[in-house]
């Protein structure tokens, strides 16, 4: 279950809902009705089913790799690009 707050949330709570593989809560601010009604869903055995199937998928380190790519950034700042010979 996804309970979007700020940012890039809702795309990916609406993404989620859209698969079938969770559920996106309604609103911001939960409540005890909300949050039951989402969690019914959300541990239904065919969203369960389609959340098992599209685990595969899912890449796990894109945090690291995005960290490596700013890091690999900023090791080329101040460096002169290679000239290439005419």
């Amino acid at each position: 279950m996804v309970v979007p707050q700020i940012v890039d949330q809702p795309y990916w709570a609406a993404l989620v809902a859209e698969l079938g593989i969770g559920v996106a809560h309604d609103g911001p601010t939960p409540a005890f009705e909300s949050l039951s009604a989402a969690l019914r869903t959300a541990l239904a055995p065919e969203t369960r089913t389609r959340a098992g199937a599209a685990a595969p998928t899912i890449r796990t380190a894109g945090a690291t790799v995005a960290a490596q790519l700013l890091l690999d950034m900023i090791g080329m700042v101040g460096r002169e690009e290679p000239r290439m010979s005419a």
